[in-house]
């Protein structure tokens, strides 16, 4: 098949997917590109290994000292 998607076009795709973002339309495009781009392939291992990195790279977040009760009084006021 042709290449008929912009290499920018198959990175975009490629990033989306390992981060789980894409539509499922998108996703089952990205899925069967897959099959018979080797751009496709090369860019989600890519990215895939970005994905992992971070996860190992971020600390976990602290919830802010009061946020839960500041949302309780947001939700009475907003009822």
């Amino acid at each position: 098949m042709a290449n008929k998607y912009t290499d920018e076009e198959i990175q975009e795709l490629a990033a989306s997917y390992a981060m789980g973002i894409l539509g499922s339309e998108d996703k089952a495009l990205f899925e069967i590109i897959l099959t018979w781009d080797n751009r496709a392939s090369f860019y989600l291992e890519y990215f895939n290994e970005i994905m992992e990195e971070l996860s190992y790279d971020s600390a976990p977040l602290e919830e802010p000292q009061g946020l839960e009760e500041r949302l309780f009084k947001y939700m009475q006021m907003n009822k």
